[in-house]
């Protein structure tokens, strides 16, 4: 069987989500340069100094409109869907925004320098912008059922790169990040729990198909909870510790080692880390909404496996990835016995911005080296065939190539899920949003040996 590590669970195997979605909307975060307001434009800049000229379309507006004059809104301090003196002051030059679903229509020369102009569906105000705090970067979800609602309930922010296993230099700093986590858990300041991101790791296995490509044939569970039961049978857990990432490392080396024997000799061996951030408790942002269409059910519940020679290794959740954006909570400040203030660190994530490619997360992630990984057959998205009774009442879904199933894809539609007020930001605080709704294996052994050709 795959290699869960006795953690790990996988899923039966009973429903799939559709097929490919094409889409050219993405969201982008970018920096405030100037206000046209005369044609209802802003200007922008994006990380990597291109700048964009965007505006909303009247259709949008309109629509937007009429939901504010339905709902009966009045004196909100800016609209997220007009560009206007009211959005000006509310996010003035030099701050950031995100453009949701941005979509370039064309391209201009301006002072010898190349200008996107294009459209947004709405403007969304950065309130934390640390570097830490509101970031680009490939994620992933997983979900938890509360009352029969689904949330998310952990977002996993993956490195770009794998480090290979026989990197003892890369493996170590792994270790160090492992243990700065650790020295963290469960610290308070003044009474209040800090509250920041774990480590999280999942093994892959690899053959080269090229010079520039390699092919994943096998990974493991991913890990990042060990979970642990107290004597009155109360269900908790801890973050990883170097012990028992050294047991599962080791015995994933052994697995592959005994499962893979005709082509060991090829292998590369990689440790894929993410850092796993709890979702905010509060936050109405982290409910997943029941549209297939929806980028975050498709990061919740598209299904793919961990090996390509295990037929019943189907996993759900922590596999199907989005280069996309993810706004984190403020740190709180406590009142220390002196009557002066400290701050307590809180990494809840509050928002998720998705509307962007998505495909398996080991398409995402490259190798150590810089090369494209792309998932082997057995691994990629799981489509099934709807029955005709699904099919009869229900879209019809596009049908797309086995072989593309886990390359980052793109969506046609998607369902507007970000539209949700935060319960902890008040109308006056933060724009009105006019769609805001109401309301079992064996152990393993320690990792010992060195994996691939001997030296």
């Amino acid at each position: 069987m795959a290699f869960t590590g006795g953690i790990t669970k996988t899923v039966t195997e009973k429903s799939g989500n559709g097929g490919k979605f094409q889409q050219s909307q993405n969201d982008r975060l970018v920096t405030v340069v100037g206000y046209n307001l005369a044609n209802s434009m802003v200007e922008v800049v994006d990380e990597d100094g291109r700048k964009f000229e965007v505006s909303i379309p009247t259709d949008v507006v309109n629509e937007n409109e009429a939901r504010v004059k339905e709902k009966k809104v009045v004196n909100a301090a800016w609209y997220g869907h007009l560009i206007d003196e009211k959005m000006e002051k509310a996010i003035p030059p030099g701050k950031k925004m995100i453009l949701e679903k941005f979509k370039i229509v064309r391209n201009v020369t301006k002072n010898e320098e190349k200008v996107y102009v294009g459209h947004a569906n709405r403007i969304i105000n950065v309130t934390c912008p640390e570097h830490d705090k509101t970031f680009k970067g490939i994620f992933t979800v997983s979900v938890q059922v509360k009352d029969g609602v689904e949330r998310i309930g952990n977002v996993q922010q993956w490195a770009e790169n794998g480090v290979d296993v026989n990197d003892d230099a890369g493996v170590e700093s792994l270790k160090t990040q492992m243990r700065e986590v650790l020295a963290d858990w469960g610290t308070e300041v003044h009474g209040q729990r800090v509250v920041k991101p774990r480590m999280g790791f999942q093994f892959r296995a690899m053959i080269p198909t090229s010079e520039d490509v390699f092919q994943v044939v096998d990974t493991s569970g991913a890990f990042d909870w060990i979970p642990e039961e107290k004597a009155d049978g109360t269900k908790t857990g801890r973050p990883l510790d170097e012990e028992m990432f050294e047991n599962l490392l080791g015995g994933y080396i052994e697995y592959i080692q005994e499962t893979y024997p005709d082509v060991i000799d090829d292998m590369k061996m990689e440790i894929c880390s993410y850092k796993s951030f709890r979702a905010g408790p509060m936050s109405q942002y982290m409910s997943v909404p029941k549209s297939e269409f929806s980028p975050i059910y498709q990061l919740a519940h598209t299904k793919t496996r961990l090996s390509s020679k295990e037929e019943n290794s189907v996993v759900e959740g922590k596999n199907w990835a989005v280069n996309g954006i993810i706004e984190i909570s403020e740190d709180k400040a406590v009142k220390t016995p002196d009557k002066k203030f400290e701050v307590a660190p809180l990494y809840y994530v509050k928002r998720l911005h998705a509307n962007n490619p998505k495909g398996h997360v080991h398409a995402w992630v490259r190798s150590s080296d810089g090369k494209k990984c792309e998932p082997h057959d057995m691994l990629k998205r799981i489509v099934e065939k709807k029955s005709e009774n699904e099919a009869g009442n229900q879209k019809p879904v596009p049908q797309q190539n086995q072989a593309q199933n886990s390359a980052p894809q793109k969506s046609d539609y998607v369902e507007d899920t970000s539209s949700v007020a935060d319960t902890s930001t008040s109308v006056a605080d933060e724009e009105f949003d006019p769609f805001t709704p109401s309301a079992s294996q064996k152990p393993v052994g320690a990792a010992t040996k060195r994996f691939g050709k001997s030296s």
